[in-house]
């Protein structure tokens, strides 16, 4: 048998015990043969022979051994190993947090050591990448920790961190990342404002801290701590404080200045020119402020009276606008002393400011007041046109319907605005312990005062009417009516006075008389004025009557039933004297008139519709308004 293809047999196979058995005799008996071929041609006895095949024996017997002791080594270091693998195992297990490692199943000492070497691999390099990631992320902690100023985050972690002591680590680098950003941005606005404020003010950085923030490189640089951003934020508001401080002092100055302007009388161009030299609020315009106040200080002093005099129209305007009373400017006797002198003016130029303080910080009332003025002065307007009969026929337009949506307000807002004004100045007098006044009154009471006063004038007037109107109606009665030249009209009626004259007719609950053709001014003439007298003044002809003769039955008819409606008419006009207007009077009085002069039935009778028309178109060109 070929010694190759033995060594080719299929070893594989453990078991297979026989196989290899079988395999070792064929080769035993070729290689055997070999050594009797090779020691026939020696010529080797045979106890050499023989000796030779105890040496072959005894060598493959030792070969045999040492093949079994190897194995048995390696059986120990595989038991050696499987020991270590698995206490590493465990200690990893500890380390990394795990749980220990348990193989599956019953395996032998070779598929077990190979297992567990896998697995400790596998956890070795789970230590090491884990160890590595560590200090990658506490490298960039400590980074951003020194940027904020904060203390690195305790996750911890002894030899190997776990999972989650660095997901707690990237958490809290995620953290400081979002504040680097947010503080930076902060830093950028704070910068830019301190930049813009030192620019303004004239400044430069001084102190370390602030020399600091103007480095350029202070974006990377710059320590962005709480304290830091806090400090900062002081460092801006001192210096908004210092640029509102200098703005108020500049705007200061240049009150000062223009009063100083206006009072010397100095050239507005040369105003103009200056102010736009020394436009701003930074420390040189100032100074430049102060230089030109002095400058025109000193020359205050040569024009005392002047000066004096101009404080004086300065405070009498503010004087009106606090609403001050006589008594109350006398109160301030250098306003009304002839002594010029500086004393005098710093006196003046100090209840100017006193003054001017005082109406800002009660500007608010003063102003209600203005207010609660110009409503009531609307107020006794619309009182007055009220009481005019003649806004009737001079207004146009919807001027009417205007006026009374005016008169709606100033109604409604009045009564409110009164209100406002008592609160607010119930409120001062408590708080200032004093009493509000008004032109040297107390302005509660002034209001009081207002109506109690413009109710007696409305019942004065009333009063005054009610007489003028019994004694017109005596003489009417007495000596009759004339027309009234004066109040003759030659623009025809309109139709607004037209719908009027209705209104009025129908108010005053009259019986239909001929003078409702007119409306409320008609002709009127004397009870004995012939009837032919009265057509001609209305440049009418005389209706005619109908044909036929008139009996002396049909006269005394007539007659009486004149007499019965002139008593009627006088009976209601004594009724309206306590409440008719001066209108309703007129009106009444002249169909008094008119049916005096002529019998009701004889009129009516007499006049057809168109003659009615013709007589209407005829009397518009010569209206008379009796008031």
């Amino acid at each position: 048998m070929d010694i190759d293809k033995t060594t080719n047999m299929d070893i594989q196979d453990l078991n297979g015990t026989k196989i290899i058995q079988d395999g070792l005799v064929v080769m035993v008996a070729e290689f055997m043969q070999t050594f009797e071929t090779i020691w026939e041609e020696m010529g080797i006895s045979a106890s050499v022979h023989k000796n030779r095949l105890d040496v072959i024996l005894q060598y493959v017997r030792s070969l045999f051994v040492d093949m079994i002791n190897d194995e048995k080594e390696f059986m120990l270091e595989l038991k050696s190993s499987i020991e270590t693998y698995e206490r590493e195992l465990l200690d990893l297990a500890n380390e990394l947090g795990e749980v220990p490692y348990q193989p599956q199943g019953d395996l032998k000492l070779v598929e077990l050591e190979k297992t567990l070497r896998t697995k400790l691999n596998d956890w070795n390099t789970e230590k090491y990448q884990r160890q590595k990631a560590h200090r990658n992320l506490k490298e960039t902690e400590k980074m951003l920790c020194s940027r904020l100023a904060l203390p690195p985050h305790d996750a911890g972690v002894k030899d190997v961190p776990t999972l989650k002591q660095l997901n707690e680590i990237e958490e809290n680098i995620k953290y400081m990342q979002n504040q680097v950003i947010k503080c930076l941005e902060e830093f950028k606005t704070l910068r830019l404002s301190i930049f813009n404020l030192w620019e303004e003010l004239e400044k430069n950085a001084e102190t370390k801290f602030e020399k600091d923030i103007a480095q350029e490189d202070s974006e990377a640089s710059f320590l962005l701590s709480k304290n830091n951003l806090n400090a900062m934020k002081e460092l801006k508001a001192k210096l908004e404080k210092e640029k509102k401080e200098n703005f108020g002092k500049a705007s200061r100055l240049r009150e000062q200045l223009k009063r100083l302007w206006d009072k010397l009388e100095i050239d507005e161009t040369e105003q103009e020119r200056f102010s736009l030299t020394c436009s701003g609020f930074q420390p040189s315009i100032i100074s430049m402020l102060k230089e030109e106040v002095d400058k025109l200080e000193a020359l205050k002093v040569l024009h005392i009276k002047k000066f004096i005099e101009g404080s004086r129209k300065e405070l009498a305007e503010i004087w009106d606008k606090c609403y001050f009373g006589e008594s109350q400017r006398r109160e301030f006797t250098p306003a009304f002393d002839e002594n010029y002198s500086e004393d005098a003016l710093t006196l003046h130029e100090h209840q100017v400011e006193v003054m001017r303080n005082y109406y800002e910080e009660n500007s608010a009332i003063f102003k209600l007041v203005e207010k609660r003025e110009n409503l009531w002065k609307k107020f006794i307007e619309f009182e007055s046109k009220e009481n005019d009969p003649n806004r009737l026929f001079l207004h146009r337009g919807g001027a009417l319907l205007k006026e009374m949506k005016s008169r709606n307000c100033v109604q409604k807002g009045l009564p409110k605005i009164e209100e406002d004004l008592k609160c607010a100045i119930e409120t001062w007098e408590r708080d200032n312990e004093n009493i509000f006044l008004v032109n040297g009154e107390r302005y509660l009471e002034l209001i009081e005062t207002q109506r109690f006063e413009h109710e007696e004038e409305k019942k004065r007037i009333v009063a005054e009417r009610q007489k003028a109107k019994k004694e017109a109606l005596n003489k009417e009665m007495i000596y009759g009516c004339t027309p009234n030249k004066k109040s003759v009209m030659k623009t025809p009626l309109s139709k607004r006075l037209r719908s009027a004259s209705k209104m009025n007719s129908t108010n005053n609950s009259t019986a239909a008389t001929p003078s409702r053709l007119f409306g409320s001014s008609v002709v009127t003439r004397s009870p004995l004025t012939p009837r032919k007298n009265l057509m001609s003044a209305l440049n009418v002809k005389p209706a005619k009557v109908a044909k036929g003769k008139v009996t002396k039955s049909q006269k005394r008819r007539s007659s009486r039933l004149s007499k019965k409606f002139a008593k009627k008419i006088v009976k209601q006009n004594l009724n309206s004297t306590s409440t008719g207007s001066s209108r309703d009077t007129s009106i009444i009085g002249s169909k008094e008139s008119l049916s005096s002069c002529m019998s009701y039935s004889q009129f009516t009778s007499g006049l057809q519709t168109k003659q009615k028309e013709d007589v209407l178109n005829s009397t518009r060109s010569q209206v008379v308004t009796l008031v």
